[in-house]
């Protein structure tokens, strides 16, 4: 009994709130681990109690067929009483069947999702942000974005779907899009590198260069040398018609083994303004 309410205790702990590294709706999932120990406290006491109904019912009966006289502790056997077994049997009956119907929502991660939103009442922000990811990768578009701004509007402070949805808008090139999607995330979380970097390459697309350049930047002192922003910012800085800065970071690419096609290209264009060669 005491191992399951420790296991209860140290195990609730990290899903409780008091100490927030994760979405709520993340850490929820993870109450069964938990619940076993209160599970495990409970089976062990119903057995406990159970096991002290049948040592007297065990010792009165040796009591009462103990000879006159005889002063040696009686030995009987001891079984477990009817209504022990009894309520041990409807309780795991009941079980099975709950699991067994609980299985037919999760066949897969589209079902378990269904369920999830049938459930809350259409009110899981998490529910919609998976169904989104699972329309991008069937390439449907439209559907994934109906499922993302429903996702935003019940928490508009879950930033991991913006972050997504903004990725998505920037590849469909809605630049001004993306980057009202990013600029909330941008605003409360200003110390992250990627939510600077995509805010940064939405302003690029819509030829806002300055401030494009001014969030790669803080990007790079956040997280310095990361070869997508450095990438990112030389563009930005060619677009700005600085060749010899944006050379100077390409020059950090090639000379790491960094160097992709897109790389290659900037270069090329870099080369090609400034009349000399890169390397």
């Amino acid at each position: 009994i005491i191992v399951g309410w420790l296991w209860f205790v140290a195990l609730l702990f990290p899903v409780s709130g008091v100490v927030r590294y994760m979405l709520e709706s993340i850490a929820i999932r993870y109450l069964y681990a938990p619940a076993m120990g209160l599970y495990i406290a409970v089976s062990y006491g119903f057995y406990e109690f159970a096991c002290r109904t049948r040592t007297r019912k065990a010792a009165s009966t040796t009591e009462s067929k103990r000879p006159e006289g005889h002063d040696e502790e009686g030995k009987g056997r001891s079984i477990m009483p009817k209504w022990y077994w009894a309520t041990v049997s409807v309780v795991v009956l009941i079980l099975a069947g709950l699991a067994f119907w609980q299985n037919e929502f999760l066949q897969d991660a589209e079902t378990a999702v269904n369920r999830m939103l049938d459930v809350t009442g259409d009110r899981s922000s998490f529910g919609h942000g998976i169904l989104a990811v699972l329309r991008l990768e069937e390439n449907n578009f439209e559907e994934a974005q109906k499922h993302f701004e429903r996702a935003i509007e019940i928490q508009p402070h879950t930033y991991i779907f913006r972050y997504k949805y903004a990725s998505a808008l920037y590849i469909k090139g809605y630049f001004k899009e993306a980057a009202e999607v990013m600029e909330p995330a941008v605003e409360a979380d200003p110390e992250n590198p990627d939510f600077l970097s995509l805010y940064a390459m939405g302003l690029m697309g819509m030829g806002q260069y300055k401030q494009a350049e001014q969030h790669f930047k803080r990007s790079l002192d956040l997280r310095p040398n990361d070869p997508p922003t450095i990438q990112n910012l030389a563009y930005c800085l060619i677009l700005r018609w600085r060749f010899e800065e944006a050379g100077q970071l390409l020059r950090i690419l090639i000379e790491n083994d960094l160097s992709n096609p897109a790389v290659e290209e900037l270069v090329k264009m870099v080369e090609e303004a400034t009349g000399k060669p890169l390397i």
